[in-house]
């Protein structure tokens, strides 16, 4: 077996953690998701039945095998409506990026369409938003429909390859759309034309303003439901109207080799909206970037060096008005990544263990109100990318051995808590039944001692000696 990637997808609650792994046996490419722990086996089993719920869409399915806790699918070669969007936008073809969001929603409209009605399940995890009440809604509603998702073949037909997320109950046709365009903005930072192409395109489809902050809240809702401890989504409706970004030209040339974002944030807070993306040159290659900051006060910067595992050389200084001060330097943490400095040369070898590393920046200085700059030279090796994700598997394993120890754990000490209430309640009432009983040995003896005291009285009495005398009676 050659294992290509494996994903854990654990920043949820733990029965809707899984673990899903693409690889190649006997040249045939496929994919498996299984639970994280034992917790999520329902989970895997709910994927299967979203199957039988989904297979008479107008949409192609990838046909999925349950074996025991396993599900298994098999890997759709084909282009992505998400890389086909993105490629218009390479070539700043706005029509045709607007076309294939139109063509997708027609695509959504060939399923089931009913009226929205307020269900108790969708408030239970959309929300008691009941401004939908006689919209257009699907009776089977796949939310996972991102665009990412979804491959089209050379006759126009669409595959769906990933369906987590489905519910038979109404939910909005619009919040679909919506949903799948706002995880494609979060991916990709669009130029501001895009963003108005979008905007027009929503108002077009009668979806309002006021819609898409419901719309917001109904992701809010559930991803608080799955317990995601972040946001999936931001909402992209924010300053959008006055988004402007610099870095536009180096945004979407979208190479293979991902790219460099950087964050600043004034209140700790990191959203898209405040960021920029730096595509990345080929591997072993010097490259060098600069990005002017805000002059307004910045709390904390955040790099995210790559998209990829990989060993990186770092370099870099943020300039703030006449000072500049090494990157390093104001390090106050890390995520999915180790930092190995080099006092001697100011720089530092960067170790990213996943394809989200972050590095974050604090300095007073930041706060300034004045001109900052950060300058960057890094070059990236891919090389030990197959030995680290081999490593964290391994980790991952042992790990996720670990949780199930502690889930045998927890039940033992469960099953004994439960033993020892158990005893409690016998030995309570065990407690009573001795107080009980010794009630009636209190009353017994009561009455023995009335006794004995009354015979007492009888044998000193003078008739009982004189019928003694007369030896009338025995002792």
């Amino acid at each position: 077996m050659n294992v290509y990637s494996v994903r854990y997808s654990v920043n949820r609650k733990k029965e809707y953690q899984i673990k899903t792994v693409i690889y190649e046996e006997n040249g045939i490419v496929s994919v498996i998701k299984e639970p994280y722990t034992k917790y999520g086996e329902n989970h895997i089993y709910n994927i299967y039945k979203n199957y039988e719920l989904l297979k008479n869409s107008a949409m192609n399915l990838a046909v999925p095998i349950l074996k025991g806790n396993v599900i298994e699918f098999p890997f759709i070669v084909g282009e992505s409506l998400d890389e086909k969007l993105i490629k218009h936008v390479n070539e700043e073809d706005i029509k045709s990026f607007k076309d294939k969001i139109i063509w997708f929603k027609t695509m959504l409209e060939k399923d089931e369409l009913i009226e929205f009605i307020v269900t108790e399940p969708f408030e239970r995890i959309f929300g008691t938003d009941h401004s939908f009440v006689g919209s257009k809604s699907l009776s089977v509603s796949n939310i996972d429909s991102n665009f990412d998702n979804l491959i089209i073949n050379s006759n126009n037909e669409i595959t769906i390859i990933d369906y987590e997320w489905v519910f038979d109950f109404p939910i909005p046709l619009d919040f679909i759309l919506y949903r799948s365009i706002s995880s494609f903005i979060s991916k990709y930072q669009l130029p501001r034309t895009f963003l108005e192409a979008i905007q027009d395109l929503f108002v077009e489809m009668g979806i309002t303003k006021n819609l898409l902050i419901s719309f917001d809240k109904m992701e809010q809702n559930f991803t608080s439901f799955i317990g995601h401890n972040t946001q999936m989504y931001s909402n992209y409706l924010k300053n959008i109207s006055s988004y402007k970004n610099s870095n536009d030209i180096h945004i979407f040339e979208q190479e293979i080799n991902g790219y460099l974002q950087l964050f600043w944030s004034s209140n700790e807070i990191f959203s898209e909206d405040l960021s920029t993306k730096i595509n990345l040159t080929t591997e072993n290659q010097k490259q060098f970037i600069e990005i002017d900051l805000p002059e307004s006060p910045i709390n904390l910067l955040r790099i995210d060096p790559t998209t990829f595992v990989s060993d990186i050389d770092l370099y870099g200084s943020v300039i703030i008005g006449e000072k500049e001060l090494n990157i390093f330097d104001l390090v106050i943490s890390t995520i999915d990544c180790v930092i190995i400095e080099n006092k001697e040369t100011q720089k530092g070898n960067v170790i990213s263990s996943s394809g989200d590393p972050q590095i974050l920046l604090k300095h007073p200085l930041l706060n300034n109100i004045t001109q900052k700059k950060l300058k960057i030279e890094l070059s990236y090796s891919k090389s030990i990318e197959n030995s680290l994700s081999m490593a964290f598997n391994v980790k991952n394993n042992e790990i996720k051995d670990l949780i199930n120890k502690n889930e045998v754990l927890e039940d033992e000490i469960l099953n004994l808590v439960q033993k020892k209430e158990q005893l409690s309640l016998e030995t309570i009432n065990l407690s009573q039944e001795i107080n009980a009983l010794n009630v009636k040995l209190e009353e017994s003896n009561r009455v023995i001692q009335e006794k004995v005291e009354t015979i007492e009285k009888i044998i000193t009495s003078k008739v009982w000696k004189i019928l003694k005398r007369m030896k009338l009676v025995k002792i």
